[in-house]
């Protein structure tokens, strides 16, 4: 894996010096990147996964389905906020369109 991870620091690179200055970046500086925001956003989605597992397993669709009004208009509310603060936002395109 890390004959791997070094080849592909030289396939990203756009020189020489950049790939050996990649290298020298990761020997410097070994702590993972996630450890900062990346760690939290990755503890929310496993909460969600868990959440919506935990749901699933106390209901059943056509129970679910009377329920309501109100409760239902909540539950479609919640994920539609959900959906809403993720809309918009750019993802980062497909790395090798970049070449």
């Amino acid at each position: 894996m890390s004959v791997v991870a070094v080849g592909w620091l030289f396939f990203r690179a756009d020189s020489m010096e950049h790939a050996l200055g990649l290298i020298a970046a990761v020997v410097r500086h070994p702590d993972p990147v996630w450890t900062g925001s990346h760690f939290r956003a990755v503890l929310v989605g496993l909460a969600l996964i868990a959440g919506c597992d935990l749901f699933l397993r106390s209901f059943a669709w056509d129970q679910v389905s009377r329920w309501p009004a109100g409760a239902r208009a909540v539950l479609q509310g919640v994920l539609l906020a959900c959906i809403v603060a993720r809309w918009g936002r750019e993802t980062p395109g497909f790395i090798y369109f970049q070449f």
